[in-house]
């Protein structure tokens, strides 16, 4: 991000996100790191097939947000999953013998069933990432997080993702590229609609993002190999 931000030749960035979404280790650090590029230079996003879960996170950073027509949006959610070998191994006569120091240290291994206070101890991480995640998009994307909380981490395609304010339009690749040419934002319509929700319990109402001068021809393509540049390490 600092090259790209030092870079005179990047007069914005767009990101291409097609992505179910990952572990949140880093996430929201991440989308920081985004939204203060974004001070810098506009940052653009669309989903051309899917931003979900952590993706989403990462796309909701960015100014404007735009999904393709059948692009996904959404999955606002948190998930863990144990399973347990402990009766696959005792039809099998095998023993597993665990040795550890802490009365946590084994907590969530594969060989024993879960005792209830890890099951509670996990079940409370979820519950803190999700209020983090509910706290980060509702902020980033001008909504109350009872709306973001109502979703129930559902995917959204094309206008429905629009409908639920987890995009600001349907667009194609290409219409999203002219957009970030021209420096055009939907920012401010976007704050518009927040500011006229009533009852909500609103995080942030995103200013109306400054006007950013057009690019030219060149100037993009300097920004699509300058980008590239980037992630060869060169």
């Amino acid at each position: 991000f600092r090259r790209i931000e030092l870079d005179a030749s990047i007069k914005a960035v767009l990101l291409d996100i097609d992505s179910p979404g990952g572990m949140v280790s880093g996430l929201f650090d991440l989308g920081d790191e985004i939204a203060a590029l974004d001070k810098k230079k506009p940052v653009y996003a669309v989903a051309q097939n899917m931003a979900c879960s952590a993706a989403y996170a990462i796309a909701a950073s960015a100014r404007d947000l735009y999904v393709t027509r059948n692009g996904q949006a959404g999955s606002i959610g948190v998930i863990t999953i144990h399973t347990s070998m402990q009766r696959m191994l005792d039809s099998v006569g095998l023993d597993t013998t665990i040795i550890h120091a802490g009365s946590h240290k084994a907590d969530g291994n594969l060989y024993q069933q879960l005792s209830h206070t890890a099951r509670a101890d996990m079940a409370a991480g979820v519950d803190r990432i999700y209020s983090q995640f509910v706290t980060y998009v509702a902020k980033a994307r001008a909504l109350s997080e009872d709306a973001v909380k109502a979703t129930e981490a559902r995917v959204y395609a094309g206008p429905a993702a629009v409908d639920q304010g987890l995009a600001d339009g349907v667009k194609s690749f290409d219409e999203v590229l002219s957009i970030t040419r021209k420096g055009r934002s939907t920012r401010s319509t976007r704050t518009a609609r927040a500011q006229t929700q009533t009852g909500a319990d609103m995080s942030r109402n995103a200013p109306a993002a400054a006007a950013v001068p057009s690019l030219t021809e060149a100037e993009c393509d300097a920004i699509v190999d300058g980008f590239a540049s980037m992630l060869r390490g060169n």
